[in-house]
């Protein structure tokens, strides 16, 4: 898989960054950066049977293909099996779920700058993606 450091989009103009974006979580209204820096992908045993490494090997070449710095990386498990694969890109918060080899290009996209993929994003339950949202903003989830 495509791998390089992160950086912050103040530093690097290849890491995708729009205005803040704004998530319900349980009700309430939460802000996370719209910066996209790493596409984390499920390799645990449920994604990977559905093909999550194939998925984020393809999104890895076309990001690299269009130049960009953003990073895929396998993540161990996010804790949400029965909707595998899952891909969440961090720090947007975007959760996809039940993604298929068919969705690769479109979550390329919106990794580059594109609209979001609505009917696989954010049908994860919200308080799930808040726990592995805050472990990973805590460093104890880090990639």
């Amino acid at each position: 898989m495509h791998a390089q450091n992160m950086a912050s989009s103040e530093n690097d103009p290849e890491i995708t960054s729009l205005a803040p974006a704004y998530m319900c979580t349980d009700g309430l209204l939460e802000m996370r950066s719209s910066e996209i820096s790493s596409c984390l992908v499920c390799h645990n045993i449920y994604c990977a049977e559905r093909g999550s490494i194939r998925i984020g090997e393809e999104i890895a070449a076309r990001l690299e293909a269009a130049g960009s710095r953003v990073v895929v990386t396998p993540y161990i498990c996010f804790g949400a099996c029965p909707d595998a694969p899952n891909i969440l890109l961090y720090p947007e918060g975007s959760w996809y779920t039940e993604v298929t080899q068919s969705d690769a290009a479109e979550i390329a996209q919106h990794i580059l700058g594109g609209a979001p993929v609505e009917r696989l994003r954010d049908r994860i339950d919200p308080g799930l993606r808040k726990l592995i949202l805050e472990i990973i903003d805590s460093g104890l989830g880090r990639f």
